[in-house]
């Protein structure tokens, strides 16, 4: 499931490529940021990918699991303004560890940091783990 959905995803964003190519015939595109932006949209969508399936794994209902999941991306995705509005230091740090938009931020300048790559594939892995672990547990128990 996970694999069909991410290369539709893929797929999706091989559009964006498309439109950097016919940019390129009438500008000097900025390849380095261009390739990055891709590969961090990449990575954002599997997470999210990834998320909404465990979410989907939970439920028996389509409609249940197609809401919680948007509610899902959307609270992913306000957790900078979230951590803003957040009165402790600590707590703040902490949401904007987890925060995907930061991470995704520096794909977006052009800079390749192995450490998001690693979160958002890391972010990847735990979500499929944990659907796994759930079909487990609904197949044996």
């Amino acid at each position: 499931k996970f694999l069909g959905a991410y290369v539709l995803y893929c797929i999706c964003m091989a559009c964006f490529a498309v439109y950097a190519l016919v940019l390129s015939f009438f500008a000097t595109p900025q390849w380095i940021q261009i390739f990055c932006t891709l590969l961090g949209l990449l990575l954002y969508g599997a997470a999210l990918i990834a998320i909404n399936i465990f979410i989907s794994a939970l439920t028996e209902s389509q409609m249940v699991a197609a809401i919680a999941g948007m509610g899902a991306g959307i609270l992913i995705y306000m957790f900078n303004r979230l951590a803003d509005s957040v009165a402790f230091d600590w707590l703040k740090s902490i949401i904007n560890g987890v925060s995907f938009e930061n991470r995704y931020n520096s794909f977006t300048t052009g800079v390749l940091n192995i450490a998001d790559v690693v979160f958002f594939l890391s972010a990847t892995a735990l979500f499929l783990f944990f659907t796994i672990r759930i079909f487990d547990k609904k197949r044996w128990g």
